[in-house]
């Protein structure tokens, strides 16, 4: 690391303010290159800490947001609090990539800065191209006392920041536009409740929404503004005419569980695998977290630009569904179409589910979950979501590799496997089985973890012993379809964090924390009556994280 010298100057009287301000004028401060200064612990050695997931090195992060894809790089940022483990002094967090599977971070993006909009936290926002290509970040503008812009009814704006250089391959400098990209104005939603800008573009027209609760109910809603200019001026002010459209969805009879806003919410297209079936998503997460039900919520329909509406289809009988049956883990969802393969990928926060107490202790908290391809099922009555592909890259040595086994069979081959960074994937064919499933993180004092099936009722069932302070004590369930009388589980095991697929159809994430990891890596299959195991499969999977060992 380099050196720099400063002198200290001893007076035997009380200097004036101006001298003062001189003396400070006088002192040039050299600029030291991130990568000296940059330093963290990785916490590759915590035992609990995923190292195939992406996310900070340390302390907390909340939502990953803004996903974009500029000169062959994958931009990701998340809520960061780097002075330790818990939710304050909110920057945008930055992480990079080649594949959206090896993630690395680099500096903050966008920091709160007491002479600009946002002096009291950066919170979630998305990303998009202007007119010229060049990225922009649209960020919620945390502004607590309302300080130095007139007008504001909600603590809650949106804030823009373009690169410095969109030359840099990682962008890793952004700019604070003067002016907020939108204010809040009264009739505009809930006032207060402003946030998690996400953008998109329909034909000519930028689209926006942005999280607020309704008018004319208790729920939440997400508000609807567009935009036909979008260009970064020679002055760094960008040319931009949001105009306000109304919230595009409102439930007429919001249950308490669908909470006062919605944060996150997210409008794409989406189509079948084949290209056949086009329709829109709408995504959100109810808020607040401690009443409302925190898990990612979906409608499928139409979205019309003309009348700026989102009409959810029929079927879904005005209720929303869910992606991932877990326990609250999976959350805080954004999305874009990936230009490369063109596929809808999305991302989420992985909550860790502990007590504050045992967060601080460990010194992080939370990480993101792997990016999830998100598609309409071959008649486009529901949408499906699956890993990407690119995950396949990190299975490193196949420990078990089998075809047509019996349950005994099975376990015979699982008996060996002693490791806690794992891809499994099991086809289970159920014979007269009333009930059948995988079991991990297992030990010899009785802990373990497990997906479950039931036949009859056609649910799957996630449960654990080994659940952190803070974690809810039901169980994660949902009801899932067989697909040609089979289930096929994917299951990716990152110490702490479990997240399973299921049919490539609907996803059941877990947090598991057993209190001696190292002999609570127990693996089997089990069965109420005959199952077949037509294909078993474990790998284990390599790390992120270059220094690990």
């Amino acid at each position: 690391m380099g050196l720099w010298q400063t002198e200290v100057k001893l007076y035997s009287r009380a200097l004036s303010a101006e001298e003062v301000a001189e003396n400070y004028a006088a002192v040039t401060v050299p600029e030291i290159p991130y990568e000296e200064i940059g330093l963290q612990n990785i916490l590759t050695d915590d035992v609990q800490k995923p190292q195939y997931h992406g996310g900070p090195y340390q302390f907390w992060m909340n939502e990953p947001h803004a996903p974009l894809y500029y000169n062959g790089v994958y931009h990701l940022f998340f809520q960061q609090n780097m002075q330790g483990s818990y939710w304050r002094n909110i920057a945008w967090g930055h992480l990079v990539s080649d594949d959206m599977v090896h993630w690395r971070e680099i500096e903050q993006a966008v920091a709160p800065t007491y002479d600009t909009v946002v002096p009291d936290g950066v919170w979630s926002g998305g990303s998009t191209l202007d007119a010229n290509g060049v990225p922009l970040l649209f960020f919620t503008a945390g502004n607590d006392s309302f300080r130095d812009v007139e007008g504001l009814i909600s603590n809650q704006n949106i804030g823009v920041a373009y690169p410095a250089d969109p030359s840099d391959p990682n962008l890793t400098d952004w700019v604070i536009c003067d002016d907020l990209a939108v204010i809040q104005q009264e009739g505009q939603g809930r006032a207060g409740e402003f946030r998690d800008p996400h953008i998109w573009k329909e034909g000519d027209t930028w689209c926006m929404v942005i999280c607020s609760g309704s008018t004319q109910t208790s729920g939440g809603t997400a508000l609807l503004y567009t935009t036909d200019t979008l260009e970064l001026q020679e002055d760094g002010t960008v040319d931009m005419d949001w105009q306000y459209r109304g919230p595009v969805y409102e439930m007429e009879d919001p249950p308490a569980s669908m909470g006062t806003s919605w944060e996150l919410p997210v409008i794409l297209p989406v189509s079948n695998q084949a290209g056949t079936v086009e329709k829109y998503f709408f995504v959100f997460s109810p808020a607040p977290a401690t009443t409302a039900d925190n898990k990612i919520y979906y409608f499928l329909g139409d979205f019309d630009l003309e009348t700026g509406r989102f009409t959810p289809d029929e079927s879904f009988g005005g209720q929303p569904r869910i992606l991932d049956f877990g326990a609250n883990v999976f959350t805080g969802p954004s999305a874009f179409v990936d230009p490369v393969s063109g596929d809808v990928v999305m991302f989420s926060i992985m909550q860790d589910q502990r007590s504050p107490a045992e967060e601080g202790a460990a010194g992080w908290a939370h990480n993101v979950g792997l990016a999830r391809k998100i598609y309409l099922n071959e008649d486009g009555s529901d949408l499906c979501v699956a890993p990407i592909d690119a995950i396949q890259s990190l299975e490193d040595q196949v420990l078990v590799d089998a075809a047509d086994l019996t349950l005994d069979q099975a376990n015979e081959l699982l008996a060996d496997v002693d490791e806690d960074m794992l891809y499994i994937e099991v086809d289970f064919v159920p014979q007269d089985a009333e009930s059948f499933g995988l079991a991990f993180k297992q030990s010899d004092g009785g802990d373990e973890s497990k997906f479950t099936y039931d036949v009859a009722s056609g649910k799957l069932t996630g449960s654990t012993t080994n659940r952190g302070e803070g974690a809810s004590a039901v169980p994660g369930s949902g009801l899932l379809p067989l697909q040609d009388g089979r289930l096929t589980m994917r299951v990716y095991i990152d110490r702490s964090l479990v997240e399973g697929f299921f049919n490539n159809d609907k996803a059941l994430t877990l947090r598991s924390y057993p209190e001696d990891p190292a002999a609570a890596q127990g693996l089997s299959v089990f069965a109420e009556g005959d199952v077949a195991i037509e294909r078993l499969c474990v790998a284990t999977m390599g790390s992120i994280y270059e220094s690990a060992s």
